[in-house]
């Protein structure tokens, strides 16, 4: 993901169900850029506020200069920081794999009512509907969606290339139209 992004000491990350916080002290580490997590289980969160407090000793002690970096304990649907993060983010992560309809069209709009023009938002699923049906409730689904605001480029991760499977996979990269 950081080679992709091209992230810097200028950048700002956010991570929209962030975990222990893996990927926030990792491009922070990696780029140098400010990195935002939010994660609703508590102990992932707890975790991800310890790991950042290591990360930041541990660079403090080899004079790296690392970003400012941050994970909260929440429900990023409802969690008033999630906008102002969304809107200095240059890049969002989003696993959205397992999200029920309701729960990514929700953040969807979050999202597109907040981000920059130029931000990209990385995910696993994508956050708009599909248009591949003549049904009429699909039809007006999309019609009506925020997510019609937003181009989608389809991508391809190899086999091994992340920690959680060992099998490659598509995750999609989203901007504003």
């Amino acid at each position: 993901l950081y080679q992709e992004t091209k992230l810097d000491f200028h950048s700002h990350f956010a991570d929209l169900g962030s975990g222990c916080g893996n990927v926030v002290v990792e491009l922070s580490l990696k780029t140098g850029c400010s990195s935002f997590g939010i994660e609703k289980v508590e102990e992932a969160a707890a975790l991800a506020s310890v790991f950042i407090e290591q990360a930041q000793l541990l660079a403090e002690a080899h004079n790296l200069q690392i970003g400012h970096m941050r994970a909260v304990q929440g429900d990023f649907l409802a969690h008033p920081e999630v906008p102002l993060q969304i809107a200095k983010a240059d890049v969002i992560l989003v696993n959205n794999l397992v999200f029920n309809p309701d729960t990514s069209e929700r953040l969807t709009e979050i999202i597109v009512q907040n981000m920059k023009q130029d931000a990209r938002i990385y995910t696993l699923s994508r956050l708009t509907p599909g248009r591949t049906t003549t049904n009429e409730i699909n039809e007006f689904r999309y019609a009506n969606s925020p997510g019609r605001l937003l181009h989608v480029e389809e991508k391809i991760f190899p086999p091994d290339s992340v920690i959680w499977t060992h099998s490659g996979g598509f995750y999609y990269v989203h901007t504003l139209i």
